[in-house]
């Protein structure tokens, strides 16, 4: 599709295999978006430390996506847009977690986990960058709000996640949670999406919806898959997810994304 100008990419579940790894096949089909002129933009929940690793190891120059869209940080490492959870949402959240959990706060380009437990290390795992306990001080800083936090990551068992969801979402207007994963629900500012950070970076960037394609495989991705004129849900995405978008690819695990882009760029 000779009209597509720019491709914005999730990471876990699409760019990235199970165990966090780029196959050589996407490794190709970026290099070959690259030498086509097309503009290449990460767009995840991950950390700004995590996606800029990443961006550097496909050799990219371009604007980043972090937190859902909480955080854009262009070309030369500017931030261009930010915003955080209301400090209200943050103790409502705070107060329905579990023991067994693992409440994960994230600003600027700091982690802090509220214990280091098996769910802790399941994502140092995955993103390769150890969190650290909040202290006491940063605690109570994060609830009075004197650190604004970007992005919130609870995990736990999800049928616990799916009810918390189900709660918080009838109960406040100011922030939206997803999730990215089975385990993972995904707390941002309402006001921050991948589809309004989509959106910002395309308008940044002088390209319009009809000149962009994304890849997603969550719900996270929705937002982001309606934006544009071609979407392409992964074939491990949820049903639900492959239902918004235009081409369905073929799984992470087998080189789904490389292969949708011999496809679409052939």
């Amino acid at each position: 599709m000779k009209n597509i100008k720019i491709a914005f990419i999730d990471l876990d579940g699409t760019l990235l295999n199970e165990h966090g790894g780029i196959s050589l096949a996407t490794r190709e089909s970026i290099d070959a978006l690259i030498n086509n002129g097309i503009v290449i933009v990460l767009a995840s929940a991950r950390m700004p430390e995590s996606v800029i690793s990443i961006k550097n190891d496909l050799s990219l120059t371009t604007p980043i996506i972090c937190y859902n869209g909480s955080l854009i940080i262009d070309a030369n490492g500017k931030t261009v847009f930010t915003e955080f959870i209301p400090r209200t949402d943050i103790v409502e959240v705070v107060k329905h977690t579990r023991q067994q959990g693992c409440i994960n706060y994230y600003y600027g380009d700091c982690w802090r986990v509220n214990k280091y437990n098996h769910w802790a290390k399941h994502e140092q795992l995955m993103v390769g960058i150890e969190p650290k306990i909040a202290t006491d001080e940063e605690m109570s800083s994060i609830s009075s709000g004197n650190i604004l936090v970007n992005k919130i990551l609870y995990q736990d068992d999800d049928g616990y996640l799916l009810e918390l969801k189900d709660a918080m979402s009838q109960t406040t207007d100011t922030i939206l949670l997803d999730m990215s994963k089975r385990n993972y629900l995904e707390i941002t500012p309402v006001g921050a999406s991948k589809a309004n950070a989509t959106k910002a970076v395309c308008d940044m960037l002088g390209f319009s919806s009809d000149e962009a394609i994304a890849f997603g495989d969550n719900y996270n991705d929705v937002g982001m898959l309606q934006f544009v004129k071609t979407s392409v849900a992964m074939g491990n995405a949820p049903d639900i997810v492959k239902a918004q978008a235009t081409h369905i690819a073929d799984t992470n695990e087998n080189d789904g994304l490389a292969k949708m882009i011999r496809l679409i760029f052939r």
